[in-house]
């Protein structure tokens, strides 16, 4: 019998040139439930969506300081937009998907969000990335945020 769930995260990160459509630069990282996300993690075990809400929507920041637990929303000079997201489930997998147009976050690119609402709203994750990408007009940005239960 197992005693404990096991959560696994793998975000991946893809500037993808406008003409060409290929990704110019990707990165892969993991993410930091906040602790409101971890309230939300119990409110969903119950059964409860209302209270708390559910993910659907996705942000960016140029935010340069690590993440940490009492996040509560996005932070740093440029953010957003918000950006609704694509979910599947294939077993205990969960994929949560957003892009982002050329006209969209064309700024430096440092972390991602995932939220309850197109403002306002929960925020239950984050990631820094690694490295940072420069976003402009002649790219389209692209995040997959995958949330492993084991």
């Amino acid at each position: 019998m197992k005693d404990a769930v096991k959560i696994r995260t793998k975000v991946t990160a893809q500037l993808i040139d406008k003409r060409t459509g290929k990704t110019v630069q990707e990165s892969v990282s993991r993410n930091l439930i906040t602790d409101v996300g971890e309230n939300m993690l119990a409110y969903w075990t119950k059964g409860d969506m209302s209270t708390k809400g559910y993910i659907a929507y996705m942000s960016l920041s140029d935010e340069s300081s690590a993440a940490g637990e009492t996040e509560t929303t996005e932070s740093g000079s440029n953010t957003g937009p918000r950006k609704a997201v694509t979910t599947s489930i294939s077993g205990s997998v969960i994929t949560i998907t957003a892009e982002w147009a050329t006209a969209e976050a064309n700024y430096t690119i440092r972390r991602a969000y995932l939220f309850t609402a197109a403002s306002g709203g929960y925020l239950f994750a984050t990631t820094a990335f690694a490295s940072s990408f420069t976003k402009t007009s002649d790219y389209t940005f692209k995040i997959e945020w995958q949330i492993t239960y084991s």
